[in-house]
């Protein structure tokens, strides 16, 4: 796709300013490429071309105190080298290991999460179901209860728990027309799911010190870090691209927070071993 292609179709999504700055001016290097960002400033939208390695550098280098860029993670790993080194933070240690399990909570849709679901399942893992008819009626804080005295049971003696909502289809549309009934959208019905499995993480907390802890899906996850109060978060480790391990700042939370569209059907199981093994791992 030519580049006069990207701005007409950018040009068709917006009522904004969409220009091009072709490669013969990226090839004219840093101080050339800076000026000609000045003289289009009044441009909403700016398309670059690149025709190598050697252009995203150049690019990085005239851009790195722009406030926004977007549209290639490429120029993300030429930019690293363009700012200074920040200061080290004080370290941070590890929640020690007490013994209690790993949390493992889930309300993404996705196959990719379902797939990770069966094999944590097929590993032994405790699995525990929302009823989101709950949600509808006056029983919807005592099925969050519920869920989180059966999973903290098990957590106390150390096992690994699952606590999903329904991801079978069927199960999914008799909840959004439920909720349809009372006015709800399907993505309603999907944040007051997300609500519950954050209940069910604090109610575990409460009951069993838990400090361990895999969500899948980003507004899951979004919703049980407001929950639980987490707030700032630090990269511990990579277990896979682009899926570390996060410890909480101001809390002893250990966590893995990933998408519900990332990581091999392996990946949650891979991230509860992580998370019980770091314990033992040197800072």
């Amino acid at each position: 796709m030519t580049s006069s292609s990207l701005v007409d179709i950018l040009r068709g999504q917006t009522a904004r300013t969409v220009a091009h700055l072709g490669a013969e001016v990226v090839a004219g290097g840093e101080r050339a490429l800076r000026d000609a960002l000045r003289s289009r400033d009044r441009a909403n939208y700016l398309i670059l071309d690149v025709t190598g390695q050697a252009d995203l550098t150049v690019i990085a280098r005239a851009v790195r105190d722009c406030r926004v860029l977007c549209g290639s993670s490429a120029l993300a790993e030429e930019l690293a080298s363009t700012w200074h080194a920040p200061k080290l933070a004080p370290p941070v240690l590890l929640p020690p290991d007490r013994g209690v399990g790993v949390l493992c909570l889930a309300g993404s849709l996705t196959p990719q999460t379902r797939a990770q679901l069966e094999h944590l399942k097929t590993k032994g893992v405790v699995s525990l179901v929302l009823d989101p008819r709950c949600l509808f009626d006056d029983n919807w804080a005592a099925e969050g209860v519920r869920i989180a005295e059966a999973a903290s049971l098990h957590l106390g003696r150390g096992d690994e728990v699952l606590v999903h909502t329904p991801n079978d289809p069927e199960a999914v549309r008799a909840a959004q027309r439920e909720g349809a009934r009372y006015g709800l959208s399907g993505a309603q019905v999907g944040r007051l799911l997300s609500e519950m499995l954050a209940a069910v993480a604090v109610g575990c907390c409460e009951c069993t010190g838990l400090d361990r802890l895999v969500v899948a899906g980003g507004d899951t996850a979004a919703t049980v870090c407001r929950a639980l109060g987490v707030q700032r978060l630090r990269v511990w480790r990579e277990i896979r691209p682009g899926l570390p391990s996060l410890l909480a700042l101001a809390s002893p939370m250990f966590l893995v927070l990933k998408s519900g569209s990332f990581g091999a059907p392996d990946f949650m199981a891979e991230a509860v071993s992580h998370l019980k093994e770091a314990a033992h791992v040197p800072a």
